[in-house]
């Protein structure tokens, strides 16, 4: 089923008939899982600026559009790094930068899926990486996989600012019913204004 939605860039906020819609990176900050408590927000931010302007270069990578004259010092070497990747694995994506709001077991929560395609002939949801290894990713990457449906494999493409990539793939059965209660705990908390909207918040990931 298609759920019709409103989606804010500026905010990193989805809605459904003027009600807000939980993202999959704010379920998982709501529990804990992604925490960025003791960071500074000047760090935070710049993180969040690389890791936008890279998403942005390898989509327009993947449209053949690319002007690498627009692509900063910093992050050219992570575009290098997944061009390399696709270059090495054949990788070409059929849906890029894919935005949703899905519902599983009655609650509904917004997406944006960065690639899917197919890795070594098996259907596969990829998500692009330039941080550090998180236990949030094979999570984050079951509560895409549930709300697209179908069978896929997970993978997260660490990219690197050495211009090299890692591929982290996810097969544990449990990350999906850890998806699960985390949006049924993220869900139970707004209900009951146990905290506000994730509006405005800095967000890596979705």
């Amino acid at each position: 089923m298609t759920i019709a939605f409103q989606f804010d860039p500026a905010k990193h906020l989805f809605t459904v008939d003027g009600v807000t819609v939980p993202s999959v990176t704010q379920i998982l900050k709501s529990v804990g899982l992604i925490n960025f408590a003791g960071i500074p927000a000047s760090v935070l931010n710049h993180k969040r600026d690389v890791g936008s302007a890279v998403h942005l270069a390898t989509h327009y990578l993947d449209e053949d559009a690319l002007d690498w004259s627009t692509v900063s010092e910093e992050c050219e070497p992570y575009v290098r790094a997944y061009e390399s990747f696709k270059r090495n694995s054949g990788f070409e994506p059929e849906l890029i930068e894919y935005k949703s709001v899905a519902q599983v077991d009655g609650m509904r929560f917004g997406m944006i899926v960065d690639r899917t395609g197919v890795i070594g002939g098996k259907p596969t949801l990829l998500e692009l990486k330039t941080g550090e290894p998180s236990a949030s990713w094979p999570v984050q990457l079951a509560g895409y996989k549930l709300g697209l449906g179908g069978v896929r494999q997970r993978v997260a493409l660490q990219l690197t600012k050495k211009g090299k990539y890692k591929i982290h793939t996810f097969a544990d059965r449990n990350d999906e019913p850890i998806f699960k209660a985390a949006l049924a705990l993220c869900c139970w908390k707004r209900n009951f204004k146990l905290e506000e909207d994730a509006d405005g918040n800095p967000s890596i990931g979705d």
